[in-house]
């Protein structure tokens, strides 16, 4: 409508200027980025939950996609799992790695049937899940999460594809996600942000800037083996794998410590006692055979 009144009556016609023009709107969709789906993840109860939503953005499916994937179509390797997709342009391998460790844990607990994600109330047991009940796991997620973006099952796979179109070469991304080659969707994904214009100029001089935080699998130092982000505890040898988990255990080791102290030094006879131990184990110290006994002493008791 625009047009034609501008070519009737000039671009000067003041009407115009209210009209409600058809020009597209150029601004950037909005996507989560990595730190909200880590703690979507947390949020979420059920491992079953957590393994979907990790799933589904790390491989960025489509919500039809996901909910037709069946057990025969996950394979595990030595660095997560390969996941046999079918989609709109035939089927297609995805490896993935962080979603593996959640993935593994919920068919640990599967309650057996084809398909990966499956009810679990006794109403539907075992049958699929409805596009409606895998919207609701991703908004209450978000909710729980505190993330107030209007979020939907197809941001994740639209916030995967945002994020590895700066990294993967276009035929890449179209076997990913399942474009036909030579789709325009790659150009889409690609968003230009001020953040990468500034990213773009610092690199030129050298000077590095800020990276996002990127979900990583943590390796347990003391096992090797590889754990989900979330992990606090190695899976496999209950290491403590999180800082701040660490710190918190030794305080409370501390407090528990002091608080046996506590107790202890109550005794009238405290101080009496512990000289004597001090004085038995500093000969035990210059006799080993006294330790030797006691050894025996403690094994037979």
């Amino acid at each position: 409508m625009r047009k034609f009144f501008r070519w009737l009556k000039g671009e000067d016609w003041r009407p115009l200027k209210v009209l409600k023009g058809d020009k597209k709107d150029d601004r950037k969709p909005q996507i989560l980025h990595e730190e909200e789906i880590k703690r979507m993840i947390e949020a979420a109860e059920h491992p079953r939950d957590k393994a979907f939503i990790a799933v589904l953005y790390e491989a960025g499916l489509r919500i039809g996609e996901i909910a037709s994937l069946r057990l025969e179509d996950v394979t595990w390797n030595d660095k997560g799992a390969l996941i046999r997709v079918r989609g709109k342009t035939g089927e297609r391998i995805i490896p993935i790695v962080i979603g593996a460790s959640y993935l593994r844990r919920w068919l640990e607990v599967h309650p057996g049937g084809e398909l990966v994600f499956c009810s679990i109330s006794q109403r539907n047991f075992k049958q699929p899940l409805s596009y409606q009940t895998l919207r609701k796991i991703i908004i209450e997620a978000a909710k729980k999460a505190g993330i107030k973006k209007k979020v939907h099952p197809h941001m994740l796979r639209h916030s995967r594809a945002t994020k590895l179109a700066t990294i993967f070469p276009e035929a890449i991304q179209n076997q990913y996600f399942g474009w036909v080659q030579g789709s325009d969707m790659p150009r889409i994904y690609h968003h230009l942000s001020a953040k990468d214009l500034e990213k773009a100029v610092y690199a030129m001089y050298g000077i590095k800037s800020e990276e996002e935080e990127v979900i990583k699998p943590v390796e347990c130092p003391r096992c090797g083996h590889i754990n989900a982000p979330t992990d606090k505890y190695c899976s496999r040898c209950a290491l403590i794998l999180d800082e701040s988990e660490r710190l918190k255990m030794e305080m409370l080791e501390g407090k528990n410590a002091m608080n046996l102290l506590s107790k202890a030094m109550a005794r009238e006879d405290f101080f009496e006692k512990l000289e004597e131990m001090i004085a038995f184990v500093e000969e035990m110290r210059k006799n080993p055979e006294i330790m030797k006994m006691v050894m025996q002493l403690k094994r037979g008791r």
